[in-house]
């Protein structure tokens, strides 16, 4: 009780079939392209428009590469959240709790927050302060127990802006954006493989292309200099033979 207090009071649940009608168009929106630009883009519109949530991203990881980065950025500057996720700002200028965001891809779990400013949990944190942050939601993006990324979304004005059922729900969309983004990034994957593939094929034949016209230009060559060989001996043999 005393955290909800001090996380501030959510407000009134809507019906959850209007959720869960929401949930079925976002997947659908989701599943309508294989580019994973136009997915990650797609989401983040879908995900603010559904929470009422004034900044999101969507924010991707390579684990095997240890790279993490932003994308789908809205009202977020980009070269802020670049310089706040790698520790580089020096300047104060902190776009969103990067701890907050670290807990979210560590643990895997979402994470949501009335008010982070006088949220216990991240209260005393100070890129919490600095970015004036208070309803807070994040929700890890899991496809086949390989973590993905986040999504992320705030208001930096109104608190309690977004309630347990905004995370169930956007937790059960993450699982299909999930799926969504692992989706575009196989389609990525096999439309460069094959474009390499055609690209070494392309290469391949001009490379057979330029064996066989150099084969002949020698033949041909060959037949001329055996043309004019024969030529050559021909009138001597019909010069001997008149005189004979």
């Amino acid at each position: 009780r005393e955290l909800k207090r001090m996380q501030g009071s959510p407000p009134p649940q809507e019906p959850t079939h209007n959720y869960l009608a929401t949930l079925l168009e976002l997947g659908q929106l989701l599943n309508s392209s294989l580019d994973l630009h136009n997915v990650l883009e797609t989401a983040i519109d879908q995900v603010i428009r559904f929470v009422g949530a004034e900044r999101g991203f969507i924010l991707l990881v390579d684990v095997r590469k240890g790279r993490v980065w932003g994308e789908a950025l809205r009202n977020i500057d980009k070269k802020g959240l670049e310089e706040t996720l790698s520790g580089r700002d020096k300047s104060n200028r902190v776009e969103i709790s990067r701890g907050l965001v670290e807990e979210v891809l560590s643990k895997r779990k979402p994470v949501l927050s009335h008010n982070a400013m006088e949220d216990p949990r991240y209260a005393n944190r100070q890129s919490v302060q600095f970015a004036h942050l208070r309803s807070v939601l994040c929700v890890p993006l899991i496809a086949q127990a390989n973590l993905l990324g986040i999504i992320y979304v705030d208001n930096r004005i109104k608190t309690a802006l977004f309630t347990e059922q905004h995370l169930t729900m956007l937790s059960a969309f993450a699982n299909q954006a999930s799926v969504a983004i692992e989706n575009a990034r196989l389609y990525d994957t096999l439309k460069t493989s094959l474009e390499e593939k055609l690209s070494l094929q392309d290469e391949l034949h001009k490379q057979e292309t330029h064996r066989l016209a150099l084969e002949e230009a020698s033949r041909l060559k060959s037949d001329f200099i055996g043309f004019v060989a024969h030529e050559l001996r021909n009138p001597l043999t019909k010069i001997g033979r008149a005189h004979v």
